[in-house]
C-alpha cells in the first residue's frame, strides 16, 4: 500500500473559533454535515457575546464563509414564514406564489411542499404535495442525520419541516379515506418524533379504534401523557370496551374517565349539559372530547348504548354533597305494602275456586317499546306485567317496573289474579318457558292448563293500540304503516341498513363527497347519494333528487329553508326509534347492526321540514344502501370510472 505523502495536507475538520484581534480558539469541533453550519456557529457566537463582544464564527481556510445552497435553503425559510403568516382563505394566490419561489431556491424545502399542500384544490392533490414534502425533508436531512436523530427530529434544524409533512400526509390520508395508510404513517411519525406525541396522538388514536386496531390504540394511550387531557382515559375505557366487552376492566376504566371529567358521558350522549356552578372548563372540554371522538364512539358496536346503561351506576359512586353519613340506617328496598301483598298468596286451596272452561288467560312480562326518562337518569324501557282474560277482554291485573322482575314473582302475580278474581279459567298461556315453569310451580293441582304460545293476541293487540295512541309523530311514520312497504320490504331495507353500517363507509369518503346515481328500474331517477358520518353528528345517507338540490342546498345552507329535498336514511339508538319500529324489530327479527344503528327513513321536503317517505322511497333507498357501500369498496375516489350493481344502479363519482 503507497504511503501517504507527508506534503500531502490531511483534511481535517476545521475547528477554529476566529475572534477579534486575530485570536484563535482551537478545539471546537465544527459539524461536517451541510445542514445548518452557519446558523449554528452563529448560535455559538452568541452564547459566547457576553464573554467575548464581537466574537464572529469562521468555516476555516479552505471553505467559504456559507455555501451557496445553505443561503438559498434560508431564504426559502424566510418565504415560507412569510406564506405562513397569510390567511389562507383570503391569500391562497399569494401563499401559493411565495411558496413556488421557495421551492426555486431550494427543492429540498419541505415545509415550501407544505404550503402548496394546504392551498391544493383536492385531497389527492394534498396527498401528492405532502409525499413531496417527505421525499423533500428526507432529503434535505439525509438517511445517516435521520437514523441518528430517530426519535427527536423535531430538534435537529431542519427536522420540523419533515414532521410538519408527515402529519399533513396522516390527516390528508384519513380524508380520502386511505385510513390504514394514514396509520402507519402516523406511526412513522411518532417514531421520528416520540418526544411529543400529542401533535398527532389524539387523532391517530381516534384512527385506530375506527379501524378497530387496538394494539395500536393501546400503543397510543401509552406514549400519551395522561396529562395531555380527557381523551387518554375516555379513550382507555373505549378501548377496553371494543377489545374486551362489558368486563371489570372497561367498568374500571369508564369509572376512572368519568371521575376526570364526568361531563363527557353527557357530551356523547347527546344530553343537555348543567351549566349552573362553575363547571365552564370542564364543560368546554367534553365538547372539545366529544367533537373529536363522537364517531369513534359510534364505530364500536355498542359502546353508545353500553356507556348510557353504566354512567348511572358510575356516577352514583362518586362522592356527592348531602349524602348520608357513613353508618346511616339504609330504606328498605321493599315497600311498605309487600307484607300485605305476600299475604295475598294465602287462601283457600285454587281447585276449589269455580272454573270457567270457556275462558284463557294470557300471562306476559315484557319490555315495553316506549322509553321513560326519570330525572337525572338516562332515558329506559319499563318492564310490563300483563294478565289479560281472552274471553271478557279485559286485563285482569298489570303492572309496571324499572327492572326486570323474576318469574317467580311474575306467577305469585297470577295467583293474586285468580284470588281476586275468585274464579279460574280453563289455561293460560305464555310465551316464555321459564314462566310457564314457575306458574306450573305455583298453581300444581289447580286443574288450569298453562301453554306455551309463539304470540299472545289479545296482549299484542292491546300495546300496539297504546302505542299507537301515544307514539304517533306527524311527521314521521313507523315503517310498516308507510303504504305499499310489506313485510318483505321491511325485513330488506333493515337487512341493506345493516350491511351499509357494519361496511363503515363514512371511513372511506370525504365529507360531502358526492356519488352520483342513475339506471336501474325505469321509476328510479338520477340521485345525489352523500355518506353521513365523519363527524360523528349523524350517521347515514343522504340521497338527493338531483344535484342541483343538493347545489341549493350548499349555497343558502340549512338557514336558507330551501334545498335538499330527498331521502335520508338516519341511524340510531333504540331510545331514538319510534315505538311501532322498535316493536316490529323484535316481534320480525329485522336484522339491526349495532345498538346504535337502528335505522329510520324520511323524505326531507326543505332543511327544515321532513314527512313520512313512500313505498317506492323505501325500495329506492335500500338500493342505494346495497350499492354505495360496494361502490365504495370497489371503485377508490379519485380513479375515474363507474360502476353498475348487480341490480342496474351505475354509480360514479361526481
Amino acid at each position: 500500500m503507497a504511503k501517504r505523502s507527508r506534503t500531502t495536507p490531511r483534511k481535517k475538520a476545521p475547528t477554529e473559533l476566529h475572534l477579534p484581534g486575530d485570536k484563535i480558539i482551537k478545539g471546537i469541533p465544527i459539524p461536517k454535515s451541510r445542514i445548518f453550519p452557519t446558523e449554528l456557529f452563529a448560535m455559538l457566537a452568541q452564547a459566547l457575546g457576553a464573554l467575548l463582544p464581537g466574537a464572529r464564527p469562521r468555516l476555516g481556510a479552505r471553505g467559504p464563509r456559507r455555501p451557496p445552497v445553505e443561503k438559498k435553503w434560508l431564504d426559502a425559510q424566510t418565504l415560507v414564514d412569510a406564506a405562513d403568516g397569510l390567511d389562507p382563505a383570503k391569500h391562497a394566490v399569494k401563499r401559493e406564489s411565495l411558496a413556488r419561489r421557495a421551492l426555486r431556491l431550494s427543492k429540498d424545502h419541505a415545509e415550501a411542499w407544505c404550503v402548496l399542500a394546504d392551498q391544493a384544490p383536492n385531497a389527492n392533490e394534498a396527498v401528492a404535495a405532502y409525499g413531496e414534502a417527505v421525499e423533500a425533508g428526507e432529503r434535505f436531512l439525509g438517511k445517516t442525520l435521520l437514523a441518528r436523530a430517530r426519535g427527536a427530529v423535531g430538534e435537529v434544524p431542519g427536522g420540523a419541516g419533515l414532521l410538519r409533512a408527515r402529519r399533513g400526509l396522516v390527516d390528508a390520508l384519513s380524508a380520502i379515506g386511505r385510513v390504514e395508510e394514514a396509520i402507519d404513517a402516523g406511526l412513522l411519525l411518532l417514531k421520528l418524533d416520540v418526544r411529543d406525541p400529542a401533535s398527532v396522538g389524539p387523532s391517530l388514536l381516534a384512527l385506530a379504534i375506527g379501524q378497530q386496531r387496538w394494539e395500536v390504540a393501546r400503543h397510543l394511550l401509552a406514549v400519551v401523557d395522561e396529562d395531555e387531557g380527557v381523551h387518554v382515559p375516555w379513550g382507555r375505557a373505549l378501548v377496553e370496551f371494543g377489545e374486551m366487552g362489558d368486563v371489570p376492566s372497561a367498568r374500571a376504566a369508564l369509572e376512572r374517565a368519568v371521575k376526570v371529567n364526568r361531563h363527557v358521558a353527557g357530551a356523547l350522549l347527546g344530553d343537555e349539559p348543567n351549566r349552573r356552578g362553575r363547571l365552564g372548563l370542564a364543560l368546554m372540554e367534553a365538547e372539545i372530547y366529544t367533537e373529536a371522538y363522537r364517531s369513534s364512539w359510534l364505530d364500536v358496536p355498542g359502546a353508545v348504548a353500553w356507556l348510557r346503561a353504566s354512567i348511572d351506576a358510575v356516577v352514583a359512586t362518586l362522592p356527592k354533597r348531602g349524602r348520608p353519613a357513613r353508618g346511616a340506617k339504609p330504606q328498605s328496598p321493599l315497600p311498605a305494602a309487600e307484607a300485605p301483598a305476600r299475604a295475598s298468596l294465602l287462601g283457600p286451596p285454587l281447585h276449589e275456586l269455580p272454573q270457567d272452561i270457556d275462558d284463557v288467560w294470557e300471562v306476559d312480562h315484557r319490555q315495553m317499546p316506549s322509553f321513560i326518562r326519570e330525572r337525572g337518569e338516562q332515558p329506559r324501557r319499563p318492564w310490563g306485567t300483563f294478565v289479560v282474560s281472552r274471553s271478557g277482554h279485559h286485563a285482569v291485573g298489570h303492572g309496571v317496573a324499572m327492572e326486570r322482575r323474576a318469574d317467580a314473582d311474575v306467577a305469585d302475580d297470577v295467583v293474586r289474579c285468580l284470588r281476586k278474581e275468585r274464579r279460574r279459567p280453563a289455561s293460560i298461556e305464555v310465551t316464555q318457558p321459564g314462566l310457564r315453569a314457575a306458574i306450573l310451580a305455583r298453581i300444581d293441582g289447580a286443574g288450569i292448563d298453562v301453554l306455551a304460545r309463539d304470540g299472545l293476541i289479545t296482549i299484542d293487540s292491546m300495546l300496539q293500540a297504546v302505542t299507537e295512541t301515544l307514539g304517533h309523530v306527524e311527521d314521521r311514520e313507523p315503517l310498516l304503516a308507510v303504504p305499499g312497504v310489506t313485510l318483505s320490504m321491511a325485513a330488506d331495507f333493515h337487512a341493506a341498513a345493516a350491511a351499509f353500517h357494519r361496511a363503515r363507509p363514512w371511513r372511506r369518503v370525504p365529507v360531502d363527497t358526492p356519488i352520483r346515481a342513475s339506471g336501474g328500474p325505469a321509476w328510479v331517477p338520477l340521485v345525489t347519494a352523500v355518506v353521513m358520518g365523519q363527524r360523528g353528528v349523524q350517521q347515514g345517507l343522504a340521497i338527493y333528487d338531483d344535484p342541483a338540490s343538493l347545489r341549493l342546498l350548499r349555497t343558502k345552507g340549512e338557514a336558507g329553508g330551501e334545498g335538499g329535498q330527498g331521502l335520508s336514511v338516519l341511524f340510531g339508538e333504540a331510545c331514538q326509534t319510534l315505538e311501532l319500529d322498535l316493536l316490529a324489530v323484535e316481534q320480525h327479527g329485522f336484522e339491526v347492526a349495532a345498538p346504535e344503528a337502528y335505522p329510520e327513513i324520511v323524505r326531507i321536503e326543505t332543511a327544515t321540514k321532513v314527512r313520512p317517505p313512500s313505498g317506492r322511497d323505501v325500495e329506492l333507498a335500500t338500493r342505494l344502501l346495497r350499492a354505495v357501500a360496494a361502490f365504495l369498496a370497489a371503485v377508490p375516489r379519485g380513479s375515474g370510472g363507474s360502476w353498475r350493481s348487480p341490480c342496474g344502479l351505475e354509480l360514479s363519482w361526481e
